[in-house]
């Protein structure tokens, strides 16, 4: 077991549905620049990353990109769907 300084670290591991929750719940509220928003975009891999939409797509019946675009409006908003679009992007040359 991890300590820090003695104490005991309790790691919990995220998963899919986990960041997808985290993503709907900022899109419904309109709130993009949040920081586990900003965590879960810049720190997943491309593989994560599209595991996580396509979730998101299953849990919601909807796509993240067309979701963000009909309730947000911002910088942040243009960022995640150029990265969404890259991700669209090598899927398609990943098969």
């Amino acid at each position: 077991m991890d300590t820090n300084n003695g104490h005991p670290v309790h790691c919990v591991r995220q998963t899919e549905v986990d960041f997808s929750d985290q993503l709907s719940e900022a899109i419904r509220e309109k709130q993009l620049q949040r920081d586990e928003v900003v965590r879960i975009i810049s720190t997943r891999s491309k593989s994560q990353l599209r595991a996580t939409f396509q979730q998101y797509k299953e849990d919601r019946g909807t796509d993240i990109g067309k979701d963000i675009n009909e309730q947000c409006r911002s910088q942040t908003k243009q960022g995640i769907l150029l990265h969404q679009k890259r991700q669209n992007a090598c899927t398609i040359h990943d098969k």
